[in-house]
């Protein structure tokens, strides 16, 4: 049965956690994990979006991670904004609204939100960001 979630800050020990998800995801956002140091990339890059203090997780009520965003601020156009870095769901958790909260969560920063969607992403990312986005009353802009 599906317990409730809590979207919380990320921390930098929550990295591995993300890295198992992201490990799951990895086939639809794309990202390569295919070498030890890709991997090192990658959690690096986790890390500092994880202190950035714009990156979120969803845990259920066991404290488990079930969905994170990565995300760090960024200037564009001389504009702060949020820049959406990576974002995953585990496949348990992805029909009860999970993203959608993390992205919702977001609005309390008050800034427009930039992503860059891959061509080969195949979760159709972009059109999931404009509804969700649209909906919390902030100016997306996709790359």
């Amino acid at each position: 049965m599906w317990q409730p979630i809590a979207i919380r800050s990320a921390h930098a020990s929550d990295v591995e956690e993300i890295l198992l998800i992201l490990r799951e995801v990895a086939c639809q956002v794309p990202v390569n994990l295919s070498t030890s140091e890709h991997v090192r990339a990658i959690k690096e890059q986790i890390n500092v979006c994880c202190l950035s203090g714009f990156s979120l997780v969803a845990a259920d009520n066991s404290g488990v991670i079930v969905g994170f965003q990565l995300a760090k601020e960024q200037m564009l156009d001389d504009e702060r904004c949020i820049h959406l870095v990576y974002a995953g769901v585990t496949a348990t958790a992805r029909e009860k609204k999970v993203f959608r909260q993390l992205i919702e969560a977001e609005k309390q920063h008050k800034l427009s939100l930039v992503a860059e969607v891959k061509p080969e992403n195949k979760s159709r990312m972009d059109e999931r960001l404009f509804l969700i986005w649209a909906r919390v009353a902030a100016v997306p802009h996709f790359a």
